[in-house]
């Protein structure tokens, strides 16, 4: 089978190589996609296994970051100048097996030049390269799979959804929206229709469900009331009050010195003293 082989440093590369992998997996299957040696399993010399997978048939996909060329080891040492190192073996190998050598400049990075390179991997700096870049993800992942499928990598079938699952799954999402419309009706009805008078005791007359009298306050109004019937008592206590509003959503109680029009308001309820 053929297979897609991605190279990169960590140092620079480790997200942008996670990300891309998963792309590229998602497009074409994960059985063509190979990003490192965490796609072996335990007890595997993965190095060797690598080299041994890269052949004629095989796109190594090098991801070229700003300090992918001057990366230096622990020691101090240009990481590219040892023959052992992991990036340098998988391109010779690629080079050496026949296989389409791609490289991905990451962000900003520029093709490191022919006489940087040591002298095995000079063809790497005559390649046409692609870009990877936060700000045109998309756009550079199109071309990177575009050219991915000119090379011969097939993207996987997606499954159909069986027709029966689909009615289902729109059965259920029907019935869900039923559900909420319905729940919405009936709250909204409970909380706007019109109820009928409320009796009271005392000199205050009944509480007039969804009527509003507006204007004629009394100062330092509206006073926090927990609901029509404190509001109501709060009037029938004060000689200077002759009616009252309440808001039902704010909890607001408004005392008035008059009796101003009556005027309909779903989220108020009112009460006129008696005479």
């Amino acid at each position: 089978m053929r297979k897609i082989f991605i190279s990169y440093r960590r140092v620079d590369a480790e997200y942008a190589a996670g990300a891309l992998g998963h792309e590229l997996r998602s497009h074409f299957g994960d059985e063509q996609v190979f990003r490192d040696k965490e796609d072996f399993s335990g007890g595997v010399a993965w190095r060797q296994e690598v080299l041994h997978e890269i052949d004629r048939n095989s796109v190594l996909l090098v991801l070229i970051g700003k300090d992918w060329a001057d990366a230096k080891d622990a020691q101090g040492r240009r990481r590219l100048d040892n023959t052992d190192d992991p990036i340098r073996l998988e391109i010779t190998d690629g080079l050496r097996e026949g296989a389409v050598i791609l490289p991905i400049l990451l962000e900003n990075a520029q093709m490191p030049d022919e006489q940087e390179l040591p002298l095995e991997l000079r063809p790497l700096a005559g390649f046409n390269a692609l870009h990877l870049r936060d700000s045109d993800w998309q756009y550079d992942l199109d071309k990177i799979r575009k050219t991915l499928e000119r090379a011969g990598f097939k993207p996987q079938e997606r499954r159909p959804t069986p027709p029966m699952a689909k009615t289902i799954a729109f059965g259920l999402v029907i019935g869900s929206i039923g559900a909420v419309l319905v729940l919405i009706i009936f709250l909204t009805r409970s909380c706007l229709a019109p109820r009928s008078p409320t009796p009271t005791t005392g000199i205050m007359g009944p509480l007039l469900w969804g009527i509003q009298l507006k204007g004629s306050n009394l100062s330092q109004m509206p006073i926090p009331v927990a609901s029509a019937e404190e509001c109501s008592e709060r009037c029938a206590k004060r000689e200077d009050c002759v009616a009252m509003t309440f808001v039902m959503d704010a909890g607001h109680c408004w005392l008035k010195n008059a009796v101003p029009p009556q005027s309909p308001n779903p989220k108020m309820a009112s009460a006129i003293k008696k005479q």
